[in-house]
């Protein structure tokens, strides 16, 4: 698969997303929703644009994380921050069902499936290995479920499992796989 055709899927996604559920009454995603999250690896700004009352548009930009042990002439523990930006479509599919059994819903407090898109442009690296280098951005496509839980009033919990596809391609060479994709998150919501 291409990368022309992995955008066009992602495109079609975000359509369908957009245009699946028309908006009905009362519990639904929030109007537009700040925040901050932070994982092992990674620390995230996002927001969540609402489309209607099942479905937001998901938007992020942050670090991401890598650890690796080393060789002998690198540092034993090594690290590594990358740049990410991200777009995803989310369907948060069961508020109604945790309302009626008395859960919160504040601040998109439900399960969702989304789409992710994610770009980990080559514009900077942070690492205490001087000899690490990225040639070109690495891109993602990835489907995913997940939940989200309310840990107080401003604090929230993000579990998140999916499996999709990703590559990067530069002048003198391309590599594309399939990968998985596991993420634990806290965070705080303005």
């Amino acid at each position: 698969m291409n990368k022309q055709s992995l955008l066009a899927v992602a495109f079609l996604f975000s359509t369908f997303f957009l245009f699946s559920q028309n908006s009905k009454d009362k519990v639904g995603v929030k109007k537009s929703m700040y925040g901050v999250q932070t994982g092992i690896l990674g620390a995230w700004v996002y927001n969540e644009a609402r489309l209607n009352n099942e479905f937001a548009l998901r938007t992020e930009i942050g670090l991401d994380a890598g650890f690796s042990y080393g060789s002998n002439d690198t540092p034993k523990y090594q690290y590594i921050l990358l740049p990410a930006l991200s777009l995803e479509p989310r369907w948060y599919y069961n508020f109604e069902e945790r309302t009626k059994k008395g859960r919160s819903v504040k601040n998109n407090a439900a399960n969702f499936f989304s789409l992710r898109t994610k770009y980990n442009p080559n514009w900077f690296i942070i690492s205490n290995n001087k000899n690490v280098t990225i040639n070109s951005g690495f891109f993602t496509i990835i489907p995913s479920w997940g939940i989200r839980r309310d840990l107080g009033s401003n604090f929230d919990f993000e579990l998140r499992l999916g499996y999709g596809y990703g590559f990067i391609s530069s002048k003198n060479s391309s590599a594309s796989g399939w990968l998985g994709d596991f993420s634990v998150r806290f965070g705080y919501n303005f």
